[in-house]
């Protein structure tokens, strides 16, 4: 452990590097626990910064995923709300492939109301489940249809259903 301190609302911290099964870690330990905030540096290459609350990534701060377990979260940088562990609450994922999702999350997926804007430019709005596209949206580049979606937010729509506006009403 190498210490140095630091303040956080006018407390003053040691900032300890320590050793994790997978990874290392750059911040606030309290009761041997990472606590308050901090770095954490996966030996994936993934790293986390940002809010820790008894050992959990709690609060706010950002994930840059490199090669995750999770394949919802391979190749994204997160930036948001954290809640015991997982990405829950309001937060922008962008992907490798220049895709951005903005809206809520929940259990590391999108979750509720959120925008999937791709790289050339189209945008899907609506609700999402599970990080999926849950029923009729609107597609931004169309003013003529909407679109059924029923697939997987990490990519382009694999099964789309093009439904005119007056089915909407």
């Amino acid at each position: 452990e190498k210490k140095k301190n630091v303040y956080c609302d006018g407390i003053r911290y040691r900032i300890l590097k320590r050793e994790y099964h997978d990874g290392k870690y750059e911040g606030i330990i309290i009761n041997n626990r990472r606590q308050i905030k901090g770095i954490m540096y996966y030996k994936n290459g993934s790293k986390y910064e940002g809010q820790w609350k008894n050992d959990k990534k709690q609060g706010k701060g950002v994930f840059t995923s490199q090669n995750y377990n999770n394949p919802n979260m391979i190749g994204i940088k997160y930036e948001g709300e954290f809640n015991n562990d997982n990405i829950e609450g309001y937060g922008i994922g962008k992907y490798t492939s220049g895709d951005k999702y903005e809206g809520e999350w929940k259990n590391n997926k999108q979750y509720g109301r959120g925008t999937l804007i791709y790289k050339g430019g189209g945008k899907y709005v609506g609700e999402w489940q599970d990080g999926k596209l849950n029923g009729i949206r609107n597609y931004g580049r169309t003013t003529s249809s909407a679109v059924q979606v029923t697939a997987p937010a990490r990519g382009i729509a694999r099964s789309e259903e093009r439904v005119s506006r007056n089915a909407e009403t």
